[in-house]
């Protein structure tokens, strides 16, 4: 039958036959019985649409017989069919028939028409489709508003996304042969808009097949042969329009099913029986794919032999240079070549189908085709074929011929398929084989012989052997060509695991930098813009290009500007910098300068074809027609390979009123992009984003134009376009990008919009503009729209003049604009994204805009805290009044009373004012009521979303609230039955009804199905663009019946599984929870809903697509609850397992806990850890996300969907003291990647009270962290997992109030226990509702226990995931605490007790410091080695730094144990200043035991002499210094002081250097303690006391000490020493340019908190330095110290090209920002005096913390000691003495 009706179809097409062929149609359809009929109805309606018009009046009226015919005849298949039926409504002469079709449809709402129109475009006929798609169109014209308000809501709906992938898939199938149809879906596309991927998830599901036993097993065969007859074959027979071509796959399908056992007696026999397993496979076909094959059961076709086996020319591709002609040729080449039992037999069948047909059936071929020809071929097939594969990789075009590139791209995928395929065959191999090793490790039960398992490996090392023959550098090349990002990511990041594994090298080689330099490199083209800054962590100095490169993927476009400027100074002729300053003035909106920078060029024919893109585009942006028509004259004749240059052409159409040529210019731009799309770049939304932004941006140019005669009003239009910009997101780029088009459109079109529609647009830039902190952007629209007459740019103006912290000037602008009324004429309620000015209503009491304008003046006013709370809470009000339906003035203006209220409670009662207290109560009384009556309504209006009785004599008219009432409580109580039925045994199913005593009486019933779906309210982003906007389904998914199946989950309380139809006919899962309150997880999940909401109006979370996996929660009673079931979870647990034993590694859960509680049971077992745990163990969990994504495309979106949700996870966990995240409480979403909690019981600190302490702030394991990619610990300090959590974290901050107003309604919840009962009392663990509420409070403003000081959002996040990685810590603090136990003293009253104890302490104690001394000798053994990955302490510890000398932690330990009584303290456990002094001593004495030590340098403040003090000559530490000058021990001063002249230095120092230069008679011995220095003996010699050196402005300055006669000025004891005498080489090459511009930068940010924080303070700029010191008689707090320096740091990093070292410190009662720092000058000293290495050297200083520490960095570059005051260094150099004198 289908291949009669090919022959019609084809007939159709042919004027002379189409008479014929319609009598003849006609007569079939009116011939056929109901089986064929249903098969044939759709193509014989849109046969008779598309054709209507070119039937001759006698085949018309035939039509209309046949029409008679079907509707009386066939009735029932009609009425079957009608959703799917296509439209005659465009024939007038059938209106009769239409009105009968209508009837019979019921009547459906948008969604479901969509859904039709979905499953209308996949049809096999094209006739079907493209009537399908003509009808969309019309459709989705009508319906814009629902599709765009739907695509742009909290929970877009499902018919939106399976429309947008219907029409995906059916431009790519029709692209190549059918232009018309493609171009019809591309209308389409572009009708829906460019929908946001990070809202809507339209991927494609592809089946992927997996032939194991290469066609070796018939099973696995007969299986392949079905899937190939379903899913390819059968598409093409039915959608051939060539009978020669319908006649071969027929023959095929009949050859298939005699291969596969299958003819009409084994059909016929099966019926009933249902045991043949070819009747099975038969079965599982879908009815029409069965009824189209069961002719071939029993046909006769014959093709005679004559198959020519013509041998290949290997690499084919040169000799067959287009797409089809090449797979076509190796296909066939490569089905001669089968091997194997059954590959033959198929080949052969599948050589007859392959030339003049579809060319999807080679595609389908191809990679399992390869693959037994590798696996089963000769050695020279193998290699053949690995060639090819490589030759197409390498084989390159010319640039200019696009059908070549794209053919050559169209091959280049094929070669990726196939690839693919074979690692994923592979990948399964090699499990198979472990499975097979190890049967008790995974599913597969049987062994196999060795002889087997040589065999295998033998084939496994075939596909290795093709896979490397095409190294990682050229698929990762040809898939950017390609723009296969993601692909070109995924092979270059197994090839960086190839070689640490190979090489064993440190990440951060030479070797391995290139490799991560070309990760950088793919990095820039994915739109993922956090990866880089994980990968630069890898390089260990950013060259210029390099961070250029940052500060473009950042969109830093002005920064990198100024670099560009640079370049084209020194190279003006240079073309690739042109072009990248190009890109930087169009990506900033600098369109003006764009087009000037152009204008003075001289333009060689090379430079106008590079910059013809960007001047095009800027001449259309500025609405500069002659500009745009000069250039648009330069491009080609045709369609230009770029998008912005056919966007002038067809604007310049627009321009000259040429309604032809841009109608022309439009279809063919629009078929173009329409061919362009393929397979692999629409297999996600995310993948085809620039393509679908095009065809969105040709809609609204056609839609604008006004060139068409069915063109909308003005104010259509502007409804139409308000609505289409919210689909895209957070793509703020993008917008911008429509909205420059819109404005240049508008201004030419033939519709007359009105300024203020073209002043509402710059409006809206100016609003993105500053959300994306581009202010110059906003700054320039709002100027543009102030020009156009709109009066809302005042309130932009104010809004950034606010942003950039001018906060009197903004109040003052918006004061200005309320007082001159500028708002009253503008009423119209308006989107956030509005481009319509719609007209107003001329109501000043209702007026939306003054009403905003007020609210945001109360919110400045109270956030500046510069006015009185009775003037603010006037302003309030005044929002409130100017818009009374308007919530958010009424909101606020109680907010703000609350404040209020909660100020008055603090104070003691004689104080409180009654009158207000009074006020407020009346106030609240009378909002409950008006809060009760509004309640009132909504249970009256939506009865089935209420899980509460409401008792009320009220009803809704269309449902009985008692009836349903009634029915939920049986329904509940059967539930129950279910939850708490007794279970004997431990059965897997049971029966609800038999077994758990459930009754199915109780269903049907109208309570809602609890699901996510159906209980929470869809919101849409604005309120305000639709007021009828519906918050639930139109129809409900009610409770239709309980199925009696019930599955039994094995855990502690045995939870059962339900299953629900719904009234849908869908079946959803539930799980019945006995013994546990849900009422906790139905809360934590409100809440976790809040955050999800704040993410998504975050632009930043928005774009990453940033949430938490939320699920229906529904508690029952106190002890019992419903969850709702999600499927394709997958345990954390239950994967590592299965990975770990798939490489034949088992897992002893035993042997593994007692590994574990021996490793931490003390310190010097922690090793046992790494040797006997990690290493039988190592990171697996990144093979998963590789076999459950097998795409690169969906592989790296599964893990950036896992780090990034993971993220977020981590945030809110810490937040809420989320404890108990053990690996069956992680789960993750097979289908995603996505992160998944579960069980929320351990919360508010809970896990610190437990037996084991939890001590992370949440789980980051090795396994999680190598699946973040390569970045390892070190990256994801600055990746994608990194930005999530301060995104997220900055998100809770941003929320607070409204968080925590959530959490308190929780936790003072009366019913429900939040806090639960502890084991013991911890501190820092909250113990009431108060409690938890200041926990969490503390957490989210970033206050860490104990601290009174917040960190910012990027130290907190960074503290936090160091406190995660380095948990190892904790361990050792767990032992190396008081190991004493007080109330063993008193037990005899002897001290005896006490001596023996305080013995038994010493001894552990010293015991830990010998295990660490010896964890860091291992270490710096392995970095001399060269494999410091090896390094034990550097697995404990990932961000452990070096060591130049070894540590004698133990002797160091008695040592000061001796002096300081550690052991013997019995209620005092080791402080931190035991710790440091410890490690002071033992960094003395490892620095005297070997080499002698020949350089030692000091700080000043604090370490010399006390803070702001002088060097007086009493100091004591002054001998001391000389007594190491006497030894022929160098001496250095690094100082921060900046000072250009020698005298500063000597005021400051003036009591060493005299005692040093000028003292005649020193005897050290005389005064060892001190004193003055003129009565000591023994002079020094010159040599000695030009060992003195100070170093100013950290290193920027080097003095040298000169002998100098008491006569002589002393201010010259010092002399500055010649900069290229002592500047390290990379100092010398600092630019003084670069130099001023930190400077500028550290400038402008300390002014910045001067105004922020008012500080009393005046800057200092100094040559190399500028900070700030406090005015007279001020000063400054530590905590404005602290930030201060943050934030400097902070802008110094973001803001300046060359990263120059840099020191931004506090200095107690200042801050200064030093070129260089402290590293930087004990480098110098030690170069200066000769090249004295770091493990000879010793820095003495105060300040080691990393923020604004000074001292910090000087570990870089020599041994340190950590002193306090400078009492401490007196006591330090004494000990040095003793041990130099022993030594000696």
């Amino acid at each position: 039958m289908c291949w009669i009706g090919a022959c019609l179809q084809s007939a159709f097409e042919v004027d002379t036959l189409r008479d014929e062929a319609t009598s003849a149609w006609i007569t079939m359809m009116m011939t056929l019985d109901d089986e064929d009929l249903e098969m044939m109805i759709e193509n014989a309606f849109a046969i008779m649409a598309l054709n209507w018009d070119l039937l001759q009046p006698l085949a018309r009226e035939r039509m209309k017989e046949m029409m008679d015919h079907l509707l009386q005849d066939h009735t029932a298949i009609i009425r079957k069919k009608i959703c799917l039926l296509p439209s005659l409504a465009t024939i007038p002469e059938l209106a009769r028939y239409q009105a009968l079709l209508n009837t019979m449809r019921d009547e459906t709402d948008i969604r479901e028409r969509l859904q039709v129109f979905s499953e209308r475009c996949q049809h096999e006929h094209i006739s079907v489709v493209v009537q399908a798609l003509k009808e969309l169109s019309s459709f989705l014209r009508e319906n814009q508003s629902f599709v765009h308000l739907s695509a742009a809501s909290e929970q877009p709906d499902a018919a939106i996304s399976k429309c947008i992938r219907s029409l995906l898939d059916a431009c790519v199938r029709f692209a190549g042969k059918h232009s018309d149809v493609a171009n019809l879906c591309a209308q389409c596309i572009g009708l829906v808009g460019c929908l946001d991927p990070n809202s809507i998830d339209a991927s494609r599901a592809d089946q992927d097949i997996l032939v194991r036993s290469n066609f070796d097993n018939a099973e696995e065969a007969m299986d392949w042969v079905m899937s190939f007859l379903h899913e390819i074959l059968f598409k093409a027979f039915i959608s051939a329009t060539i009978p020669r071509a319908q006649g071969f796959i027929g023959y095929a399908m009949q050859e298939f099913l005699k291969f596969c056992g299958l003819d009409s007696t084994v059909i016929l026999q099966g019926k009933g029986l249902h045991t043949n397993d070819s009747y099975r496979r038969w079965i599982r076909l879908p009815y029409p794919v069965r009824n189209s094959l069961t002719p071939f059961l029993s046909s006769k076709y014959f093709v005679p032999a004559g198959l020519s086996n013509a041998r290949c020319v290997y690499p084919i591709l040169p000799s067959y240079p287009t797409f089809s002609s090449w797979l076509r040729t190796f296909v066939m080449d490569l089905l001669q070549k089968g091997r194997g039992e059954n590959a033959p037999e198929i080949f052969a069948v599948c050589s007859r189908v392959v030339r003049n047909q579809d060319v999807s059936i080679a595609e389908f071929l191809i990679p399992f085709v390869a693959l037994n020809v590798v696996v089963g071929g000769g050695d020279t097939q193998v290699k053949e074929v690995g060639q090819e594969l490589l030759e197409v990789l390498k084989h390159e075009v010319d640039g200019e011929k696009q059908e070549e590139k794209e053919h050559l791209r169209l091959c280049s995928d094929t070669v990726f398929r196939i690839l693919d395929y074979f690692s994923k065959w592979m990948q399964e191999k090699k499990k198979q084989i472990a499975y097979s090793r190890y049967p008790s490790a995974g599913p597969v039960s049987r062994t196999h012989s060795q002889a087997q398992h040589a065999a295998d490996e033998f084939k496994i090392h075939r596909v290795e052997y093709v896979l490397r023959m095409v190294p990682a550098e050229v698929i990762s090349r040809r898939a950017m060509e390609c723009k296969s990002f993601s692909r070109a990511l995924f092979h270059w990041e197994r090839y960086i695991r190839q070689e640490r594994l190979a090489s064993k090298s440190p990440p951060r080689t030479c070797s391995t930098e290139a490799l991560y330099e070309r990760l950088q490199e793919i990095y820039t083209q994915i739109d993922e813009p956090d990866g880089i800054d994980g990968i630069s962590v890898y390089l260990r100095a950013l060259n210029i290009d390099q961070q250029v490169l940052e500060h473009r993927k950042a969109g830093r476009w002005m920064a990198a500007q100024s670099w560009f400027e640079l370049q084209l100074a020194e190279r003006p002729d240079d073309l690739d910098v042109q072009v990248n300053l190009l890109t930087c003035l169009k990506e900033s909106g600098q369109h003006d300068v764009l087009l000037n920078h152009v204008e003075g060029l001289h333009r060689p024919q090379s430079l106008k074809t590079k910059l013809l893109p960007f001047v095009t585009e800027a001449a259309w942006a500025t609405a500069r027609w002659n500009i745009l028509e000069k250039y648009v004259g330069c491009a080609n004749a045709g369609l230009s390979a770029d998008f912005n240059v056919n966007i002038g052409h067809i604007l310049l159409a627009l321009y000259k009123k040429d309604s032809a040529q841009f109608t022309s210019l439009v279809l063919n731009l629009r078929e173009s992009i329409a061919k362009g799309l393929s397979r692999a770049t629409t297999a996600s939304l995310q993948s085809c984003h620039e393509d679908l932004l095009k065809l969105h941006v040709l809609n609204e140019v056609e839609l604008i134009s006004g060139m068409s005669t069915s063109s909308p009003s003005r104010e259509t239009i502007l409804r139409t376009l308000d609505h289409r910009l919210p689909v895209l997101g957070s793509y703020l780029l993008d917008k911008q990008y429509i909205l420059t088009l819109r404005r240049a459109a508008m201004q030419l079109s033939c519709v007359e919009f009105q300024k203020e529609d073209i002043a509402s647009a710059w409006l809206t830039s100016a609003r993105l503009a500053r959300k994306g902190k581009f202010i110059h952007q906003s700054f320039n629209a709002a100027i543009h729209a102030s020009q156009l007459g709109a009066e809302s740019a005042k309130i932009e103006h104010a809004r950034l003049l606010w942003s950039e912290s001018h906060h009197r000037k903004a109040i003052q602008t918006l004061e200005g604009a309320i007082a001159t009324n500028a708002f009253q004429s503008h009423n119209s309620p308006s989107a956030e994204d509005s481009v319509a000015n719609l007209d107003a209503r001329q109501d000043v009491q209702q007026n939306i805009l003054m009403a905003r304008a007020h609210l945001l003046l109360a919110k400045w006013l109270d956030s500046a805290g510069q006015t009185r709370s009775h003037r603010v809470g006037a302003k309030y009000q005044d929002a409130s009044r100017a818009h009374i339906k308007w919530e958010k003035g009424h909101y606020y203006l109680g907010r703000h009373y609350n404040k209020l209220y909660e100020s008055e409670k603090t104070l003691p009662p004689h104080r409180q004012s009654s009158a207000f207290r009074m006020t407020l109560t009346e106030a609240r009384t009378k909002n409950l009521e008006i809060i009760h009556k509004a309640i009132d309504k909504v249970l009256e209006k939506g009865p089935q979303y209420v899980e509460v009785v409401k008792r009320s004599k009220s009803t809704s008219p269309a449902i009985d609230v008692r009836n349903l009432i009634n029915q939920g409580q049986k329904l509940i109580e059967q539930l129950l039955n279910v939850c708490n039925g007794e279970l004997h045994g431990r059965p897997s199913i049971v029966s609800a009804s038999r077994d758990l005593g459930f009754s199915h009486k109780c269903t049907p019933c109208q309570l809602v199905v609890p699901l996510e779906s159906t209980l929470f309210a869809t919101l849409p982003r604005n309120p305000d663009a639709e007021r009828n906007f519906q918050l639930f389904s139109s129809q409900p998914v009610t409770v239709s019946a309980v199925l009696d199946e019930v599955t039994i989950l094995h855990s502690l309380q045995r939870p059962r599984k339900i299953s629900v139809r719904g009234s849908d006919g869908g079946v959803y899962g539930l799980l019945c929870k006995p013994k546990d309150d849900l009422r906790k997880d139905q809360r934590l999940m409100e809440f976790n809903a809040m955050i999800n909401r704040s993410l998504k109006r975050d632009a930043d979370s928005s774009k990453r697509r940033l949430y938490i996996k939320t699920y229906a929660v529904t508690p029952l009673n106190e002890e019992c609850g419903l969850i709702e079931w999600v499927d394709n979870l997958r345990a954390f647990r239950d994967i590592v397992i299965h990975l770990y034993r798939a490489k034949g590694v088992v897992t002893n859960f035993a042997e593994i806990r007692s590994l574990l509680d021996e490793a931490t049971s003390h310190p010097s077992k922690l090793h046992i850890f790494e040797d006997r745990v990690l290493s039988v163990f190592p990171p697996v969990f990144h093979d998963w996300f590789v076999e459950m994504f097998p795409e690169p495309g969906a592989w790296f979106a599964a893990r950036l969907k896992y780090t990034r949700s993971c993220a977020v996870m981590s945030m809110v966990g810490m937040v809420l003291g989320l404890g108990d995240r053990h690996g069956e409480n992680i789960l993750f979403e097979e289908g995603n990647g996505g992160t998944f909690h579960v069980d929320f019981n351990c919360l508010f600190d809970k896990g610190l009270t437990f037996e084991k302490p939890e001590r992370v702030p949440f789980r980051l394991t090795q396994n999680m962290v190598d699946a973040f990619g390569v970045y390892g610990y070190e990256g994801i300090r600055e990746g994608p997992f990194r930005k999530s959590c301060e995104l997220t974290l900055d998100v809770l901050r941003q929320n607070e109030e409204a968080l925590l107003t959530i959490l308190e309604t929780f936790v003072y919840d009366p019913t429900t226990d939040f806090i639960g009962k502890k084991k013991k009392s911890v501190k820092h663990v909250p113990e009431t509702p108060q409690d938890v509420l200041d926990s969490v409070r503390g957490k989210v403003r970033g206050l860490l226990p104990g601290e009174t000081v917040p960190l910012s959002v990027e130290g907190h996040v960074d503290e936090l995931i160091q406190q995660a990685i380095e948990w190892i810590k904790s361990l050792l603090a767990v032992p190396f605490v008081l190991h004493a136990q007080p109330t063993a003293l008193y037990d005899d009253g002897t001290d005896t007790n006490a001596t023996q104890l305080a013995a038994n302490v010493r001894r552990r104690y010293a015991e830990i410091m010998r295990d660490v001394e010896g964890l860091i000798k291992d270490h710096i053994a392995q970095r001399q080695a060269g494999t410091p990955e090896r390094s034990k302490l550097k697995s404990l510890v990932p961000t452990v730094g070096n060591f130049f000398t070894p540590l004698q932690l133990e002797s160091a330990f008695l040592f000061q144990d001796d002096l300081r009584r550690i052991s013997s303290r019995h209620f005092v456990a080791p402080s931190f200043n035991d710790v440091r002094l410890t490690l002071n001593t033992a960094q003395l004495m490892s620095l005297v035991q070997d080499d002698p030590v020949q350089l030692i340098t000091f700080d000043g403040d604090l370490t010399l002499y006390d803070d702001g003090e002088s060097l007086t000559p009493n100091n004591p530490v002054i001998p001391r210094i000389i007594r190491l000058l006497q030894q022929d021990i160098c001496v250095g001063i690094v100082t921060a002081a900046g000072y250009t002249e020698a005298r500063d230095y000597y005021r400051r120092l003036h009591g060493l250097l005299d005692a040093a230069c000028n003292a005649h008679s020193t005897d050290l011995s005389a005064d060892p303690s001190g004193g003055h220095s003129q009565a000591l003996g023994n002079s020094l010699t010159d040599v000695q006391r030009r060992n003195l050196v100070v170093i100013g402005g950290e290193c920027n300055f080097l003095l040298r000490a000169e002998p100098n006669d008491a006569a002589v000025d002393r201010n010259k004891t010092l002399k500055f020493v010649p900069r290229d005498d002592w500047a390290l080489k990379e100092m010398k090459e600092w630019r003084e340019e670069d130099i001023q511009e930190l400077l500028d930068v550290a400038d402008s940010a300390l002014r910045e908190c001067i105004e922020n924080m008012n500080l009393p303070a005046k800057i200092v700029r100094k040559l190399w330095a500028v900070g700030i010191i406090p005015k007279q008689n001020a000063k400054f707090t530590r905590e404005q110290l602290e930030e201060t320096v943050l934030v400097v740091q902070r802008k110094i990093q973001l803001g300046t090209r060359e990263r120059l070292p840099f020191c931004a410190f506090n200095g107690g009662q200042d801050v200064f920002v030093d070129i260089g720092d402290k590293s930087w000058g004990v480098l110098c000293m030690q170069r200066f005096f000769g090249g004295i290495p770091g493990h000879r050297s010793l820095h003495v200083g105060d300040q080691f913390l990393s923020a604004g520490a000074n001292d910090f960095k000087a570990r870089l570059a020599c041994t340190t000691a950590w002193i306090a005051n400078p009492a401490e260094t007196v006591a330090l150099l004494d000990e040095l003495q003793g041990l130099l004198d022993a030594r000696a």
